[in-house]
């Protein structure tokens, strides 16, 4: 694994981490507001995650088509 690799695997365990421990959050929010507030910030964090597993893809993808060309 090269080390831009390595970096998004990171990135990624830290994104499933912290979008299971918000939706942990938002199932015990007592407040509306709150909720809402968690909610957004899901949301955030779950597209976050969705653009580093794509650059993720990209680098498999350009691994794959290097690797053929030896």
């Amino acid at each position: 694994m090269n080390s831009e690799k390595a970096v998004l695997a990171l990135q990624i365990t830290y994104f499933k981490n912290y979008i299971h421990e918000l939706e942990e959050d938002i199932k015990n929010v007592q407040y509306d507001y709150s909720k809402k507030i968690l909610e957004g910030s899901l949301k955030d964090y779950r597209k976050g995650l969705a653009e580093v597993q794509a650059r993720w893809e990209a680098l498999d993808a350009r691994d794959k088509v290097s690797w053929e060309a030896y």
